[in-house]
């Protein structure tokens, strides 16, 4: 039997994989330095053991279930258990050979604890994946490229793209693009689908305005190409804040049109915005005061209480009506009728204050003129 074993011995001592040989009763007779150093036994020990002795107690029905017969031998995965009782998976490929008259199995064996934590932290990740897709804000649709990428159909779609395109997964899943959204060629994006698919270099589609017979809406669109071919877009429908930026365009052109001094403010004071007839009426460009607070023009006298108090009313009341005495940049002294309300964002939530603010003359005059 030694003489045998010889010509293996030759490469089984120089591998990392555990080699056994095992008679077909089951002892083993000869065992690499790889089978010591991951069993915990030494050389003479594993000799005295039968490979039954090496499984873990509770896992000989993996044995039965995960074997497989391949061309090359037997080919299963098990529990083995070292010498100071940790278990340890592996892999074992085993196939019989003749050692001068007798037929043994040869066992290779491979730790594949590695291996399994990778399989964990793939299958926990699908799972962290799957919920991050379920129950991300963002839209997110899956495609698959059909007759040469001049179709896409769609694999899967998440809450979030249920809920912007007024669709249901039901509704979509295995149809196409083209049928669900009949705008989306002239819209451009069926473009960058297929550029995705054919180069797999991602593409950002930006903001940009979709529109069929069932909808409207801005869309934001970021477009990637995975592994399996597949197409995933991930956007967010943009609509209300395109209708605010039309909004503040068209408000912008009419401050840049009134003749009173126009500040916004955040909620403190400090200025942001310096627009209208401001620079006319208090002398100062907007470089010179952005970023300080509107008490640096008020008359020594109310300077330290001014401010607050508008605050205070506005938050109080919603609004501020009164007189502010005030400094222009040249030292005169002008009092300043002012108007303050909060400024809300599209939820709600106050983000600032504006003030509309005219010289008390100026009102007075106007007043005078109405009269006669």
């Amino acid at each position: 039997m030694g003489d045998g074993i010889e010509p293996y011995k030759l490469f089984f001592n120089h591998v990392r994989d555990i080699f056994l040989f095992v008679s077909l009763d089951g002892q083993i007779l000869e065992a690499n330095q790889a089978a010591v150093d991951a069993y915990g036994y030494n050389y003479n020990e594993l000799l005295s053991m039968a490979i039954n002795d090496l499984r873990a107690k509770d896992a000989s029905h993996l044995v039965s279930q995960q074997i497989k017969d391949t061309q090359e031998g037997l080919l299963f995965e098990t529990v083995h258990q070292r010498k100071d009782g940790c278990v340890f998976p592996v892999e074992v490929h085993s196939n019989g050979v003749r050692l001068g008259s007798e037929i043994v199995l040869m066992s290779v064996i491979r730790d594949i604890t590695l291996r399994k934590k990778l399989q964990e932290k793939i299958v926990a990740s699908e799972l962290r994946y799957r919920e991050l897709f379920k129950n991300m804000s963002s839209g997110v649709a899956i495609y698959e490229a059909q007759d040469n990428g001049n179709d896409f159909v769609f694999k899967d779609i998440n809450l979030a793209a249920e809920q912007i395109d007024r669709i249901t997964k039901e509704e979509v899943i295995g149809r196409s693009i083209i049928e669900i959204f009949p705008g989306v060629k002239a819209f451009g994006f069926f473009e960058v689908l297929k550029n995705v698919w054919q180069t797999g270099v991602s593409e950002y589609f930006p903001i940009s305005e979709y529109n069929d017979e069932r909808i409207v809406g801005w869309r934001e669109n970021f477009v990637y190409k995975l592994s399996s071919g597949e197409i995933v877009a991930i956007y967010d429908d943009v609509t209300d804040v395109m209708k605010m930026h039309e909004q503040l365009r068209v408000s912008d052109q009419l401050l840049m049109q009134m003749d009173d001094a126009i500040l916004f403010t955040d909620l403190k004071g400090k200025i942001l915005r310096w627009e209208g007839k401001a620079e006319e009426i208090m002398g100062y460009k907007a470089e010179e005061v952005l970023g300080k607070t509107v008490d640096c023009f008020h008359q020594p006298e109310v300077r330290e209480t001014m401010t607050a108090d508008i605050i205070r009313e506005v938050n109080e009341k919603g609004m501020f009506v009164g007189h502010i005495p005030c400094l222009r940049k040249d030292g005169t002294k002008i009092d300043i009728e002012t108007i303050v309300k909060l400024v809300l964002d599209i939820v709600g939530n106050p983000i600032g204050l504006i003030g509309i603010n005219k010289p008390m003359m100026q009102s007075k005059q106007s007043a005078e003129v109405k009269s006669t």
